[in-house]
């Protein structure tokens, strides 16, 4: 369900192994018996998911963007839709998933516009993430923001501090992680907000939660990933709102995902 002036990009995921030529029937119906049918044409291809990518498409995700792309400026909906970067970015990083030959993309001042048409912000979700920096000054990670490039209202956003812990904001509330994560390995990050409260996960294990943030502040905009506005806890430095980083695979649900689904895709991103 939606409204006429923020349209969501949808998407449908065919089933597993559906690797050939189709052709699809798109029904859009107001409600009070007004319909209307269109057929596409006949359409031929599809993804080859690995373990992980089976995993992640498994629990349903309103967007999965792996970063793989070898070169430019796209950034591809593995379930469809489009994307947007800008900005410095370096294609071609090795990956994070063991025994996949995709790669990931490097961000010094660049940030990636995953969602192409504003909508509102959920207030229940989950968003996953791989990243590995080594980082002494910290920045954003990935976080909701009403602009697709530059300044705009942002919020969602989990940033990594100086020291390397991650920083968590969902509305008025925040969370810091007990461990550091500028090791120059790659990590799983995942958050998840719902009426139950907002968890951080790193590595497939809880690390934070506080039950009593179960919003965010109310936004229409885009998932980005990397620096955008400074958040008001990053001193005066306004160039902190980027960080070093490598990105892998980042995925957007319409639920909060359980610490078992959390896990799952840990174990299989780390074959």
């Amino acid at each position: 369900a939606t409204n006429f002036w923020t349209l969501p990009d949808l998407s449908v995921t065919d089933l597993p192994g559906a690797i050939g030529t189709y052709t699809y029937t798109v029904k859009v119906s107001d409600g009070t018996g007004n319909e209307v049918t269109k057929v596409t044409a006949p359409v031929t291809g599809g993804v080859a998911l690995g373990k992980y990518g089976q995993a992640v498409v498994a629990d349903t995700p309103t967007g999965y963007w792996s970063l793989g792309e070898t070169s430019g400026t796209a950034v591809a909906n593995v379930l469809g839709g489009a994307g947007a970067t800008s900005g410095t970015v370096l294609r071609n990083t090795p990956g994070a998933i063991a025994g996949d030959a995709g790669t990931a993309t490097t961000f010094t001042s660049g940030t990636a516009a995953l969602t192409s048409t504003a909508a509102a912000a959920p207030q229940t979700y989950s968003y996953e993430l791989w990243f590995k920096t080594g980082s002494v000054k910290g920045g954003k990670l990935f976080g909701f923001n009403t602009a697709k490039t530059g300044a705009g209202t942002s919020d969602r956003n989990l940033s990594m501090n100086a020291d390397g812990s991650l920083r968590l904001a969902v509305g008025a509330r925040t969370l810091t992680s007990p461990g550091k994560y500028n090791n120059g390995a790659w990590h799983q990050a995942v958050v998840t907000t719902d009426a139950g409260g907002t968890k951080l996960y790193v590595d497939g294990a809880q690390v934070a939660a506080d039950a009593a943030a179960t919003s965010g502040t109310a936004l229409t905009g885009y998932w980005r990933v990397n620096g955008d506005t400074a958040p008001t806890w990053f001193a005066v430095d306004p160039a902190k709102s980027y960080l070093d980083v490598a990105v892998d695979e980042v995925s957007v649900y319409p639920r909060a995902l359980s610490s078992d689904q959390v896990r799952n895709h840990y174990q299989a991103g780390r074959g």
